[in-house]
């Protein structure tokens, strides 16, 4: 006998976070900060640039946390959003034509 195998649904799926933040995000926030500091203080010798760089990622990991808090996909609902923004306006207008031409078939 053998066990039937049952569709995951995406929307189901943990997402895999570092840190409780999205590795894509937390990855870009750690290599600003990281040239903002580190370059900053080797590069233009100014080691005020270090703080700096420090604070920019403990905000940037803050705004991370916080966005997985409320939905952990949202970054790339942002970017997908963000795609068809040509195509879509930000709220209903029934009013005005669509953008692009509406294929029913």
């Amino acid at each position: 006998m053998s066990v039937r195998r049952a569709p995951i649904l995406q929307a189901l799926v943990r997402p895999s976070l570092w840190y409780g933040c999205d590795p894509t995000a937390l990855t870009v926030v750690s290599g600003v900060s990281a040239v903002v500091g580190i370059g900053g203080w080797w590069g233009f010798g100014e080691p005020l640039l270090a703080p700096v760089g420090a604070a920019l990622f403990w905000a940037g990991r803050r705004a991370l946390l916080w966005m997985a808090e409320k939905d952990p996909h949202q970054p790339w609902i942002f970017f997908r959003a963000a795609q068809y923004q040509h195509v879509y306006d930000a709220r209903s207008r029934w009013d005005v034509a669509p953008k692009v031409p509406r294929r029913w078939s």
